[in-house]
């Protein structure tokens, strides 16, 4: 029979595989921060994401005040490539995102990191799962943001590489379709967030507060 953890360490002996019983990504992230006892930092990135060649790992725009690291996206099909229509358009809607969140990062803080992946000072992040986010999978990036500004932290772009990550294919085909998507996860998150961002329009200040940067906050 096949042992999923010796093929996993076969791939590298520095892998190590973590079962858990409860079917949930921010449980899994929870569960593996708690485990990396001897890291003060670590990444969480979904099953269909790639990690580029150019990644180091951003030490140097971690402080007291930012705490995490959000990364710009690049969109492709599930053999990495990018044709056109379809998967084309949602990299260009990606890379469109990632310009915005580079202008968050240089007026104010980046309000919320893709879920597609991001890097977290590992005390924070435990201490945000625990305390500050509901732990529902529906519009868990946008949580992780109010979360992180509710701890009066922020969080920087790394615009010096991107994490390529794999999108719909077909508007309404089989599989993850691009209106299974939109329509059940992201927009049920935009309105189930509506009240928690009207609070922090009206009561949050971001980490850089600066003028311009509370304009651009807000």
């Amino acid at each position: 029979d096949c042992n999923f953890r010796d093929f996993i360490r076969s791939i590298h002996p520095d892998i190590v595989y973590i079962w858990s019983p409860i079917g949930s990504k921010n449980a899994a992230q929870l569960v593996g921060a708690l485990a990396a006892k001897e890291y003060k930092y670590i990444m969480t990135i979904d099953d269909d994401v790639c990690v580029p060649k150019n990644f180091r790992a951003p030490y140097d725009m971690v402080d007291e005040k930012f705490v995490a690291v959000a990364y710009p996206l690049k969109a492709m099909d599930a053999k990495g490539k990018v044709p056109l229509f379809m998967v084309a358009w949602q990299d260009v809607e990606y890379r469109l995102s990632g310009f915005a969140k580079l202008a968050e990062d240089r007026l104010c803080g980046v309000q919320f990191p893709h879920g597609a992946g991001w890097f977290v000072e590992r005390d924070s992040f435990i201490e945000l799962m625990a305390k500050h986010h509901p732990m529902d999978f529906i519009a868990e990036d946008c949580n992780a943001g109010l979360g992180i500004n509710r701890m009066g932290k922020g969080i920087r772009l790394d615009a010096r590489c991107y994490l390529a990550t794999e999108v719909p294919t077909t508007l309404f085909g089989p599989g993850l379709n691009w209106w299974k998507q939109r329509q059940k996860s992201w927009e049920m998150g935009r309105h189930g967030r509506l009240f928690a961002y009207i609070r922090q329009f009206l009561f949050s200040m971001p980490p850089k507060r600066t003028p311009q940067g509370i304009f651009w906050h807000k």
